[in-house]
């Protein structure tokens, strides 16, 4: 028997006993509560800068287009990622308030949305934070932050800061007392 007819010979005998692949279920059709376990170690391997960008993406990977609802409780543990602590948990931005109840998602998208508008130092602050690495936020940072909060209150959105004081990052300025301010008065009449 030549080497070529050896190897034929076995390629055969392998293939016969080999067994037959099983067909692996679509992720949709798993079970919820294995599918919120799957995400929720995913949501973990995701980096945290990259949440914003990737997490509607794989909500429909794992639910399917328009089964991504605002209820669902995998936008509730990206958010608690975030150290958002509630659904709701957002700055009033005009319309009606009462047009729809506070979800996860909605907050979601707006803490997105608002590290997006938020200027670089705070962003890189968040960060920071969100890794566990508060401590090295950069004294730089940190004075910058709190001049501009001196000079306009919303310079850093209302759901970074309270992020960032969650943990333990104060960059608002502290309330102004009677006698602060500057020591001479212009008075144009």
């Amino acid at each position: 028997m030549s080497r070529l007819e050896h190897v034929v010979q076995v390629g055969a005998a392998l293939k016969q006993t080999a067994p037959t692949p099983t067909a692996v279920p679509p992720i949709r059709q798993l079970p919820d509560d294995l599918l919120q376990k799957i995400f929720n170690i995913d949501l973990q391997n995701i980096p945290v800068e990259d949440l914003c960008s990737t997490l509607y993406e794989r909500c429909l990977l794992v639910r399917g287009s328009g089964s991504c609802f605002p209820d669902d409780p995998f936008w509730e543990e990206a958010c608690r990622r975030l150290g958002l602590p509630q659904a709701g948990f957002v700055p009033f931005r005009g319309g009606d308030v009462f047009s729809a109840p506070p979800s996860w998602m909605y907050t979601f998208r707006e803490f997105c949305k608002e590290i997006s508008e938020s200027p670089d130092y705070a962003q890189v602050m968040l960060l920071l934070c969100l890794q566990g690495r508060a401590d090295e936020i950069d004294e730089e940072d940190l004075e910058q932050a709190e001049g501009d909060m001196w000079r306009d209150e919303s310079s850093i959105p209302e759901m970074v800061l309270a992020v960032l004081k969650h943990h333990g990052v104060d960059v608002a300025p502290p309330p102004e007392e009677e006698g602060d301010g500057p020591d001479w008065y212009y008075d144009p009449y």
